[in-house]
């Protein structure tokens, strides 16, 4: 399946290592990882090697992007990630004027823009 990605987060009621031989057996050869399966780094490319996949991409909140950058670059880094993924922002999260969309637009770009350096 070159090309598709396995959203992990869709089998997170599924135990990793359970979820990613499932995954691999499907024939998918990359993953979209999310925030709990880095817990374990060690263990997660352990898991991922053992079923021959990779992390294509990732979801990384836009609260880790702006009070971590520098950590979500090395997570993202040290496991060879193509991209990064802003997730579903909560109701509560999302901006309720114009402006806020805006601004929100701005700061996924400047996120972009330091992602791309």
């Amino acid at each position: 399946m070159s090309g598709l990605s396995f959203q992990l987060y869709s089998a997170r009621k599924t135990p990793l290592a359970d979820a990613l031989k499932l995954i691999a057996d499907a024939g998918y050869t990359s993953v979209e990882a999310y925030g709990d399966n880095f817990a374990d780094p060690a263990l997660f490319k352990e898991l991922l090697k053992a079923n021959s996949l990779k992390v294509s991409s990732s979801h990384i909140g836009l609260d880790q992007l702006a009070n971590n950058m520098d950590a979500s670059l090395a997570l993202a880094n040290a496991f060879d990630v193509d991209h990064i993924v802003c997730p579903f922002l909560l109701p509560e999260a999302r901006p309720t004027d114009i402006q806020g969309w805006i601004d929100l637009a701005n700061q996924l770009s400047g996120f972009n823009d330091v992602l791309e350096a």
